[in-house]
């Protein structure tokens, strides 16, 4: 903003109300934004953030997939961390990372930042890379006030207010966001388990339908306060309930060897859930006199406690007998304290030092039930096998220094984290228990070298870890369905990764493009091995071991342009995996390979300021797993954006998967199981939403 040149309404001249007293010049963000060690993508501009999810809008971002269940791949890889604001979230850990991220709004996020190779300032456990959630804080000149209301089909709705306010040197944001959500999924599965001495085999068959509808509340109040001009304390507040229900149903057909019907059985159930989540972050900032001085501290306690529960009947057609009743119950809570500072400074001749700390302390404990099956009447009790109580108390301290060099159109720089791991693990139904302390170097070195204003080539390598979570180490067994189970694995030990990229982009209008070569190495890789639980018939029991090597290479590229009446782009990934593993029972080495790609184009064309009008077409090819590898899926979004008030009040309306439900087959091959599990959704979904700013 400008002073107003003075007025002098007594000499004739124009009276000083003619004048504006400030001016002030607005632009819109870049869509996205290279960073040195990162890509920004501004969601505010994505026609999906009016009505949809977190997990929605992600799926538009390049080399980032979400399937049907909510699971989350960079470059195909799921071991990817999400983190919230910069730092983890114990909502986004384990089984519940997939309901969190279907239930956050996307009207709440600001932007995402992916790193496929974050550098040492981040913590070792990144080897699959992370993704960042930025959430809205609403840090405007003036704080704004909106109102954004949604309605759609199957009884979807979403409400979102936010608003905030200026008191001298303090200034406040809050939102408040209201959703529900509708989910039909269906599933077929036929399975052969097989004998590796003679190759006798025993089919049996799995149908699934649920129904599941959800209710999310969640309420976010952020202050920040000037302590001088170079320095301001703030402070986040959050607040998430989410709650669910539905029914399942299923159907489940084992045969004999002689393909003669053995069993046939149903069982049909209802489900519940809630889960609350909170959190606190206190923050000093300190700027220097440039952007290359800064002195960051902040202070975080945040928490989860997903509580689900389902009642099942089970139901026998064949040998035919009563009914019986079961119970399932799986409660966690996820405690994370974090305390964390980051200093850097600038010095004469391009020379720049970053160094920090991050101490954060991780109370998981999980409860896992299942009841006996018993008759309708009969007491319930618990089944032994399925029941247990598993805490995990787990302290990481680390520490971390960078050094970049600037010499003209080139700078490097490289840097070194160490992580100390203190972890306790307490498996109390059995009254096992175990202590874990590993240290681990991760080194990271990035090179940059602008060619002109417009192009520049970056090249990087770095080292991290995949740290198993608390999910994984439980060895208990947890109840899936009446033909799955699975345990964890309390020896499991970090995946080694090692990553190679160089990267070329051009960033200029109307045209931007790049091009990333990645090569990505894992030792000692997660993998799920699959047996058949002894004395039960053909459930099959999962858990994961650390299992030989892979390789992951490819090119991911992003076209994008604009003129004034149309934007468009075209990104995705050429990618090929392979991975050197052993078969899990008959102890034969196994090779895998497969292509792993995936690729997005979309458009959004304004004919005039008041209508646009967008479609985003996604495709996702085969993707290589441990035991066996998925088919690929195609979708299909439309939306379309009216600006009743142009900058005051808008309406859209979205369109998804209107070509069919999205739907997934995923197959299984090992010495002693094949299986073929298809999965699908139930067709478009729409939804119209209404935004209004004040002011």
């Amino acid at each position: 903003s400008a002073a107003a040149p003075a007025a002098n309404g007594a000499n004739g001249g124009a009276d000083a109300a003619d004048f504006p007293t400030t001016v002030t010049v607005t632009a819109q963000r870049p869509a996205l934004q290279h960073k040195a060690d990162r890509d920004v993508y501004d969601v505010t501009q994505d026609p999906d953030a009016a009505t949809g999810s977190a997990a929605d809008v992600m799926n538009n971002i390049p080399a980032v997939t979400v399937d049907q269940d909510g699971a989350v791949a960079l470059r195909g890889d799921q071991n990817v961390q999400i983190y919230i604001n910069g730092k983890p979230s114990p909502q986004m850990q384990g089984d519940n990372r997939g309901p969190a991220l279907q239930s956050l709004s996307a009207d709440d996020i600001d932007s995402v930042e992916v790193m496929t190779n974050p550098s040492a300032a981040f913590g070792a456990d990144t080897g699959g890379g992370i993704i960042n959630i930025v959430l809205k804080k609403g840090r405007h000149v003036k704080p704004r006030t909106s109102l954004n209301v949604a309605a759609g089909d199957a009884g979807r709705y979403q409400f979102g207010f936010r608003s905030g306010t200026n008191i001298g040197r303090l200034t406040l944001n809050g939102n408040v966001n209201l959703r529900s959500d509708a989910r039909k999924n269906g599933g077929h599965s036929d399975r052969a388990r097989i004998d590796p001495d003679t190759g006798a085999t025993r089919d049996s068959t799995q149908d699934n339908r649920s129904n599941t509808r959800t209710r999310d509340l969640s309420a976010n109040l952020n202050a920040d306060y000037d302590l001088s001009d170079n320095d301001t304390l703030s402070a986040e507040l959050n607040y998430a309930r989410h709650d669910r229900d539905g029914y399942n149903v299923g159907e489940y057909r084992y045969d004999a060897a002689a393909g003669s019907p053995a069993s046939q059985t149903a069982q049909a159930g209802t489900t519940r859930g809630v889960s609350s989540d909170g959190g606190v972050r206190l923050t000093f900032d300190h700027r220097g006199d440039t952007p290359d001085n800064d002195f960051k501290m902040q202070l975080a306690h945040s928490q989860s406690r997903p509580d689900n529960a389902s009642d099942y009947r089970q139901i026998y057609h064949q040998p035919q007998k009563p009914d019986s009743l079961y119970a399932t119950r799986n409660r966690t809570q996820n405690v994370n304290d974090d305390f964390s500072g980051d200093w850097k400074r600038a010095f004469d001749g391009g020379h720049q030092v970053q160094a920090g700390w991050d101490v954060r302390h991780t109370q998981s404990d999980a409860y896992n039930y299942r009841s006996m099956n018993h008759a309708e009447g009969a007491p319930e009790a618990a089944n032994p096998n399925y029941t247990n109580q598993f805490n995990v108390d787990q302290t990481i301290s680390a520490a971390y220094v960078t050094y970049q060099r600037t010499l003209g159109r080139f700078s490097a720089q490289v840097g070194i984290r160490g992580e100390k791991l203190h972890e306790n693990l307490d498996q109390v139904t059995s009254g096992l228990s175990a202590v874990v302390d590993q240290v681990n170097w991760s080194p990271s070195l990035f090179a940059l070298y602008s060619l002109n204003d417009d192009d520049r080539a970056r090249l990087s390598y770095g080292q991290k870890i995949v740290r198993p979570g608390a999910w994984l180490l439980n060895p208990f067994l947890r109840y899936g369905d009446a033909q799955n189970v699975s345990s964890g694995n309390p020896y499991l030990q970090p995946e080694r990764i090692e990553t190679w990229e160089l990267e070329y982009d051009h960033t200029t209008r109307p045209l931007n493009y790049s091009a990333t070569l990645f090569y990505k190495t894992a030792r000692d890789n997660f993998s799920r091995a699959s047996s058949y639980l002894p004395g039960a018939g053909d459930v099959l029991l999962t858990t994961n071991i650390n299992d030989g090597s892979r390789r992951d290479t490819g090119l991911q590229y992003a076209l994008s342009g604009q003129n004034d009446v149309l934007r468009y782009g075209l990104n995705g990934v050429l990618g090929w995996s392979a991975q050197d593993a052993t078969d899990y029972v008959t102890h034969a080495p196994v090779h895998r390979e497969s292509g792993n790609s995936s690729a997005r184009i979309y458009a959004r064309w304004s004919p005039d300021k008041r209508n646009t009008f967008g479609a985003n077409l996604r495709w996702r090819g085969r993707q290589l797993l441990s035991q066996g590898y998925r088919t690929g899926s195609t979708s299909l979004n439309l939306s379309y954006q009216y600006q009743i008030v142009p900058n005051k009040a808008q309406l859209t309306f979205n369109a998804r998967d209107v070509l069919s439900g999205e739907g997934t087959r995923s197959v299984t091959r090992t010495s002693t199981v094949y299986n073929v599990a298809e999965r699908y959704d139930y067709g478009a979904t729409f939804m119209m939403a209404l935004r209004y700013t004040f002011g």
